[in-house]
């Protein structure tokens, strides 16, 4: 697809040709054809379950912003739609519906039909409606409106932290920006299987929508690490009005990060780069075990790595001395 508007854009076939692979791939039904108005915008409505109140979340995906310039239609639609469900895990959702907005300089059809196969087949493996639909003509870009549900009272917010708490992450940290340091300088990735995972995880991130439920029947606080652990974190203790103290020997680290990265190098992979979209979370040490326990059984990764202070600020420390090297302010996406 080329990266420039193009002068031959139609919106009425653009839009008619998206909805006719969100049919063909499962994701609309023939009743759902009917809800294509004069305006060619697709759009219909859903109710929330009783007991349970509405969340939404949006975010948008822009090329050279948050995708390199021809990255795979396949992998845009998976990378838009993932994000977006990590945000509702972080708030212990159950995602529901998504509102989908397409600015594209012109109508590739081959683009077009794999974007819907893959978003199509991530939306339907976690029963995810197609509620809206718009599609213009502009620089590529996806926005992603998320619409779940969560019981009344169990929905996790950053501002429940508490002092004494343990700081726990999801997963392992720093995988996603490595992978686009690789894509980046131009290694070839597909024959090394360290790099092809840090690679996929950049691309393909892990929603932990399972793991977040789970979380809203005993954690305080939860954000999900879009921008770094520092920067992340930095909003939970902000909104609680606490502070952290995290244990550098503690930081998860895969295997393949380890191998390829330089070790001078892994502490700021692991604090201050972002797009791993693993959940970090806080909660009282007297339900620890058994949250371990119950994530044990399903087959999640979790890893505490620090505690909740009462002293404003996050700090991170190696042995008994603090760490001083550090950069808090949060990932800028491309500037690895």
């Amino acid at each position: 697809m080329t990266n420039r508007p193009s002068s031959q854009f139609n919106r009425e076939i653009c839009t008619n040709h998206f909805i006719n692979a969100f049919h063909q791939t499962g994701l609309l039904s023939d009743l759902d054809l009917n809800y294509l108005d004069q305006d060619h915008n697709y759009k219909r409505q859903w109710t929330v379950s009783e007991n349970c109140q509405l969340v939404v979340s949006t975010d948008s995906l822009i090329e050279n912003v948050h995708f390199l310039e021809n990255t795979a239609a396949g992998d845009i639609a998976f990378k838009s739609l993932a994000v977006n469900l990590s945000d509702l895990a972080a708030m212990a959702a159950t995602p529901k519906a998504i509102g989908l907005t397409l600015l594209l300089p012109e109508l590739n059809e081959s683009w077009a039909n794999e974007f819907a196969t893959v978003l199509s087949k991530l939306s339907l493996v976690h029963k995810i409606d197609l509620v809206n639909f718009q599609a213009h003509q502009g620089e590529l870009a996806i926005h992603v409106q998320i619409y779940g549900e969560v019981e009344v009272g169990r929905a996790l917010t950053r501002s429940a932290a508490k002092k004494g708490d343990l700081i726990c992450v999801s997963g392992f940290l720093g995988d996603a920006a490595y992978g686009l340091k690789i894509l980046k300088e131009g290694l070839e990735f597909e024959k090394n299987s360290d790099l092809q995972y840090l690679v996929n995880r950049l691309l393909l991130p892990t929603p932990r929508v399972e793991l977040g439920r789970l979380l809203g029947l005993f954690a305080n606080a939860c954000i999900d690490l879009s921008d770094g652990l520092l920067a992340d974190l930095g909003h939970i203790c902000r909104q609680s009005k606490v502070g952290a103290i995290i244990e550098l020997t503690k930081l998860p680290l895969s295997e393949p990060l380890r191998h390829v990265c330089d070790e001078k190098d892994l502490t700021t992979y692991a604090l201050s780069c972002g797009d791993d979209y693993e959940l970090c979370f806080t909660l009282e040490v007297k339900k620890y075990s058994e949250t371990v326990e119950l994530c044990q059984q399903r087959g999640f990764s979790i890893h505490q790595i620090g505690t909740i202070v009462q002293e404003p600020g996050v700090k991170v420390y190696d042995g008994d001395k603090e760490y001083t090297a550090l950069n808090q302010k949060g990932f800028e996406h491309f500037q690895v």
